[in-house]
């Protein structure tokens, strides 16, 4: 049995991964399970033995996707859970919930739960149906004189 230990995963992955980029002096980085959006070990869902992932929400199903990495690191089929919330961005605030309540009963650490719940919440907002409302044109002032 191979044991692969987290210092060592990270040691490796640190100056090669592929999702890393720059913005204005910060290193951030778009890999997945890295709710934060920083690179640095603390937040990295590949070295982690538990992670959480929010997915963006499909426009067509309204249905917002939560992705789990579990401990079982040797079986991969076993080693992630899917969530499927559905009626996502029509009601928001119970979507919310529902996200809380999922982190927080795997017993994964509180700011899984706390990053989990705003990465949500700005999916949601950023992909939520508005209502369009259409503006009353006015008159000029010469149209209103001529039709009457």
């Amino acid at each position: 049995r191979v044991v692969m230990y987290s210092d060592l995963e990270w040691e490796l992955i640190k100056n090669y991964s592929s999702f890393v980029f720059k913005s204005n002096g910060l290193r951030l980085t778009r890999e997945p399970f890295n709710l934060n959006g920083r690179y640095k070990k603390k937040y990295c869902g590949l070295v982690q033995k538990k992670a959480v992932n929010v997915s963006k929400p499909n426009p067509e199903t309204q249905t917002l996707t939560l992705t789990v990495k579990k401990n079982d690191g040797r079986k991969i089929k076993r080693m992630f859970d899917q969530y499927t919330i559905t009626k996502a961005s029509q009601r928001p605030r119970r979507t919310l919930k529902k996200v809380g309540h999922i982190v927080q009963n795997l017993h994964l650490h509180p700011r899984f739960t706390k990053d989990a719940l705003k990465n949500a919440s700005n999916l949601l907002r950023d992909h939520s149906i508005r209502p369009k409302f259409s503006k009353v044109q006015k008159p000029k002032s010469g149209e209103y004189l001529i039709n009457n």
